[in-house]
């Protein structure tokens, strides 16, 4: 859905054809669907945003088809001070969920990889800054039967790459708490 003011009107656009654990990208007035499993698609979607653009950019950015266990999913893609990054899930044999983190100067390739964050499971989600400059990345760890619990964790640039760690932080300290308006711990007598 989409829509120049807030209120509406709202238009639906649906776009044709199968694209797993997408992540759209904004960038110089185009719009990019970046997907997939094992192999990561780079797609230009057409100007109503209903599917691939004719004769635009439709490639794979990113192959982990040598991965026996579960392949690159879950993309995130982001353009931070003129570098493309796409953050990706991946279960190298042998090793926990892994955060895997690609970037690129150009949008189609070569993007080169490392290891974001192995460590107990932790991973799949994006990166984010706050207005006062500090960043953080939003991951998951998959806990079988209580779900998947949301990490927060502090991100830092070095060299041009996002560093969150050597393990993922037990507990954040962050400035000016906000009040939740309702907590979920409550009373569970439905009053």
């Amino acid at each position: 859905y989409r829509s120049k003011d807030l209120k509406g009107p709202w238009k639906r656009s649906e776009i044709k054809g199968f694209y797993h654990d997408l992540s759209m990208l904004f960038d110089d007035g185009k719009v990019y669907l970046v997907y997939g499993n094992t192999d990561i698609h780079l797609t230009e979607l057409n100007d109503d945003l209903t599917g691939p653009a004719e004769g635009g950019i439709d490639r794979v950015i990113v192959d982990d088809s040598g991965n026996p266990r579960l392949g690159l999913e879950g993309s995130h893609i982001y353009k931070i001070d003129g570098r493309y990054y796409l953050f990706a899930i991946s279960w190298p044999n042998g090793k926990c969920r892994t955060e895997l983190v690609f970037r690129s100067s150009s949008l189609k390739g070569n993007y080169e990889g490392k290891i974001a964050l192995q460590e107990n499971g932790v991973a799949q989600g994006g990166i984010f800054d706050t207005p006062d400059g500090k960043w953080y990345a939003m991951l998951f760890r998959d806990s079988g039967g209580v779900g998947r619990i949301p990490w927060l964790i502090p991100v830092s640039w070095e060299n041009g790459w996002p560093n969150m760690g050597r393990q993922a932080a037990r507990s954040v300290d962050l400035p000016n708490p906000v009040e939740p308006a309702y907590s979920m711990a409550t009373s569970d007598d439905f009053e």
